[in-house]
């Protein structure tokens, strides 16, 4: 979608008049202008991020919004469910991610479901992945698929690579692979 000169201040502002605002979809597709997505909705429940598989071709940016976006919704204090799907364009590098300075209020109040779609077990996934289930203490299932579903031996990998580098916060969170 195209939207006006200042597209991100335009979108904050959009999401900001939805006062009742509890489920977001969002999808990054090929012709998008807004590269910082700021979603700060205090009613906000359950949000659905995704990069589009079109974007992922032809952007250099890789993850990057996804992951700018992320630490964005983390910050809508009553997130129930973050579910976050990305493509990953193996031809350009992968941007770093940036710990938030403080540890969003979701993740200590209300955060219970995490769904991970395409999770590859990228440095800077599991970082971002580290973070949600070290300090998420309401955590009751963390479910991560990659995209190579099939393949037992990847997703094992996948698992162990998280559980030892992970401590997780809630002592009742299921961590689960698709």
């Amino acid at each position: 979608m195209k939207y006006p000169p200042g597209g991100d201040e335009f979108v904050k502002k959009l999401l900001l008049s939805c006062p009742v605002l509890e489920d977001l979809y969002v999808e990054q597709c090929p012709d998008d202008n807004v590269t910082v997505f700021t979603v700060r909705v205090p009613s906000l429940k359950y949000a659905s991020l995704y990069k589009s598989h079109d974007r992922a071709k032809d952007d250099k940016d890789g993850m990057h919004i996804l992951l700018v976006v992320s630490s964005e919704v983390l910050a809508s204090p009553n997130l129930r469910a973050l579910k976050l799907c990305s493509y990953h364009n193996k031809d350009y590098p992968r941007p770093c991610w940036s710990e938030p300075s403080s540890i969003p209020k979701c993740l200590v109040t209300s955060l219970e479901t995490l769904k991970w779609v395409n999770y590859e077990g990228y440095e800077e996934e599991k970082q971002v992945a580290a973070f949600i289930l070290t300090n998420a203490n309401r955590l009751k299932k963390a479910i991560f698929s990659s995209d190579d579903s099939n393949d037992h031996e990847k997703s094992e990998m996948l698992k162990e690579s998280l559980s030892s580098s992970s401590p997780m916060c809630s002592r009742t969170c299921q961590l689960l692979f698709d």
